[in-house]
């Protein structure tokens, strides 16, 4: 082999390796310098977004605060506990509802009041009297008076639209036609309810005048049932705007 033919082609070689050596390395720096700032950008980007998902989630909170604010105040004004059920406030108000209504039965201390007509008795100069409707009325009237917080005429609960009405011979109440005697039964307090009716110049010495019979037994324990009939309003409606 001729030696000297070789020596031109390592001299052109022997460069060209040095030089490809060369932009490998730079390669390899500038591969390395890449992945360096995009690493030291990772960071920063996901900071970003966690800042951004916070503020949003802030947002929610502070929309959800103001909300329950609001129907606070909305409960507030409608005379509810705001640390209570809305639930339970509302049933509540039902019950009180329906109580004062009459549409409950109710049971308390009180008086019972027994009535029946008079009779003509030989020798006697008073005179007997039947029983009317107005009798009635004006008794229920009294019990009202003295603080009756609930009445009934013979088992039949009155309200404010209750009628009591004269009809033929007897007398009808919630269109109901009664049987004697007549029983009065008022939930109250049963000395100011007895000294009502015991009243000088008062309607049940009227009675008693005409020898009608009358008892009135205070009770312990008295029971009013529910109104059962139909209540009709013609003219009255719900307000639109109840403030």
């Amino acid at each position: 082999m001729n030696l000297q033919n070789l020596r031109p082609a390592l001299g052109w070689q022997i460069p060209v390796s040095l030089i490809a050596m060369g932009l490998g390395f730079l390669l390899t720096l500038q591969f390395k310098a890449q992945v360096t700032y995009k690493q030291s950008l990772a960071p920063s980007k996901r900071l970003e977004q966690l800042t951004q998902a916070w503020r949003q989630s802030e947002r929610k909170r502070i929309a959800l605060e103001e909300d329950v604010t609001g129907m606070r105040r909305k409960l507030q004004s409608l005379g509810g506990n705001p640390n209570t059920n809305t639930h339970e406030t509302n049933a509540g108000r039902v019950v009180d509802s329906r109580l004062q209504a009459g549409l409950t039965t109710v049971t308390g201390p009180g008086v019972l009041l027994t009535l029946s007509d008079g009779d003509d008795q030989p020798g006697s100069s008073m005179v007997s009297k039947r029983l009317n409707a107005d009798d009635l009325l004006k008794l229920v009237n009294e019990l009202r008076v003295a603080d009756a917080e609930a009445i009934s005429l013979n088992g039949l609960r009155l309200i404010s639209q209750s009628e009591v009405v004269t009809a033929g011979s007897g007398i009808m109440a919630n269109q109901q036609r009664l049987s004697r005697p007549y029983t009065l039964v008022a939930i109250g307090d049963t000395v100011i309810l007895a000294g009502g009716l015991r009243a000088k110049g008062g309607v049940l010495e009227n009675l008693q005048f005409y020898a009608t019979h009358v008892t009135i037994s205070p009770q312990k324990s008295l029971t009013v049932p529910a109104y059962k009939g139909r209540i009709a309003l013609k003219y009255a409606l719900p307000a639109t705007d109840e403030r």
